[in-house]
């Protein structure tokens, strides 16, 4: 673990797979990975950012406060919804 500060970066490998927990102050950034797979989360105080990505596909959850939107993509495709409030859109 390396630390400097109130910051600090836990971080366990195995293979080619590994944990990275980064934090600093209130926020933090989980990275999971294994081969050409990877899973992130990011937060800060009420928002985050969810990343899940395998090779060209990838999926994101984008959460600030009472908002959202999530995002799939497949090559060229895209799903797209975004929520705020009790209101949604979809693309």
């Amino acid at each position: 673990m390396n630390q400097h500060g109130d910051a600090s970066l836990p971080l366990i490998q195995h293979g080619d797979a590994s944990l990275s927990l980064i934090q600093h102050g209130g926020a933090s950034l989980l990275l999971i990975q294994h081969g050409d797979v990877s899973l992130s989360l990011t937060q800060h105080g009420d928002a985050s950012l969810s990343l899940i990505q395998h090779g060209d596909a990838s999926l994101s959850l984008i959460q600030p406060e009472d908002a959202s939107l999530l995002l799939i993509q497949h090559g060229d495709a895209s799903l797209s919804l975004i929520q705020y409030g009790d209101s949604s859109d979809y693309h």
